[in-house]
């Protein structure tokens, strides 16, 4: 699969703080997706990079977004958009080649107790079946 990742540089026109700026950025995709005839709207977005110290972005400085998607024309939906809040001043978008995933692993313990209140083993699966 073919993963297209948009890198854009925007410029502040205000102070934003950490807890608005992703209602700032959803906005501003969401602005840019009703203008498109795309139905499905597939891609993850990060917030303002990079994250400042205090918690509230500077007006007139510049911050990068990520933003992925599996949809090729993703850079022409989002570069022609206006924001109350910000403008893009710069771009760039990789083509990412992803591999199909086979297995998951997780380090994370799971403990499960039974009805009984004994514990879930491998060996009390077979009895509960």
């Amino acid at each position: 699969m073919i993963l297209n990742e948009l890198c854009f540089g925007v410029r502040l026109f205000r102070d934003i703080t950490y807890e608005d700026s992703y209602p700032s950025i959803s906005k501003f995709i969401s602005n840019a997706f009703s203008t498109s005839i795309i139905e499905k709207k597939q891609f993850v977005f990060n917030n303002f990079y990079p994250v400042e110290s205090d918690k509230i972005y500077k007006k007139n400085k510049i911050y990068w977004i990520t933003l992925r998607s599996i949809d090729p024309n993703i850079k022409d939906i989002l570069l022609n958009v206006y924001s109350d809040d910000f403008e893009v001043v710069n771009h760039n978008i990789k083509k990412l080649h992803t591999q199909r995933i086979n297995r998951l692993y997780t380090i994370t313990p799971v403990v499960i107790t039974l009805k009984d209140g004994r514990f879930w083993t491998t060996k009390s699966l077979l009895s509960m079946v």
